[in-house]
């Protein structure tokens, strides 16, 4: 039988084993970790993905379902308004629009599409969504869901909005809502938030410093 180690050199040995599993340890665990975010991009970042909504089922301007499938393989960029919207809507189409244009123009450009999503499903049939994103692009995409699936669905992705028919006679309504963009990785997975004001200059910037953190 082998005797343990004893005297002054035997405990050096154990102290210094458990000093070096302890460090491997900790390095593993570092190792482990994300790195930091991109600094000064124009857009909050999550560190790690967050999953889509289990709710997130749309049907897309051609009356197509449209869910995680659909945003599997592309960075996909969401906007939620209303096509009856008088300012805030179109500003921010014309925005993803150029910025579409800039990140297909840029170095090795990535596969990217454009989502628009009506929180007004009562006024926003397929029909009106085609011709209103159709409008800013052709490829951008426009879709909603009955409110008993948009309303857990927005409210998970911290997008609020609210019917207002203040000052109205005639019947009809505004819609306020939230008016930021937000970003989805190739693997249908919620990276990051861009708030106003929308720059396409600076969205394409801190879009690629996204991009290459993920990849």
């Amino acid at each position: 039988m082998n005797a343990s180690p004893r005297g002054p050199r035997g405990l050096l040995i154990i102290v210094l084993s458990t000093v070096l599993g302890l460090a491997a340890g900790a390095a593993w665990q570092w190792l482990r970790q994300p790195p930091p975010p991109p600094a000064d991009l124009a857009a909050t970042m999550f560190p790690q993905p967050r999953p889509l909504p289990e709710g997130f089922r749309l049907t897309d301007q051609d009356g197509r379902p449209l869910d995680a499938a659909r945003l599997r393989g592309k960075w996909t960029f969401v906007f939620f308004g209303f096509t009856h919207c008088p300012d805030v809507c179109p500003t921010t189409l014309t925005v993803m629009a150029r910025l579409k244009k800039m990140l297909a123009a840029g170095p090795d450009p990535a596969p990217v599409q454009m989502l628009f999503v009506s929180v007004d499903p009562k006024r926003d049939t397929p029909e009106v969504l085609k011709r209103y994103v159709t409008f800013f692009d052709p490829e951008f995409l426009g879709a909603t869901a009955p409110m008993e699936r948009l309303v857990p669905m927005t409210r998970s992705l911290g997008i609020l909005f609210a019917y207002n028919n203040q000052g109205r006679d005639d019947g009809g309504y505004t819609v306020d809502h939230s008016a930021q963009i937000l970003l989805f990785s190739p693997e249908a997975q919620w990276v990051a938030v861009f708030g106003t004001p929308h720059v396409a200059a600076r969205m394409a910037r801190t879009f690629r410093q996204i991009r290459s953190y993920y990849e």
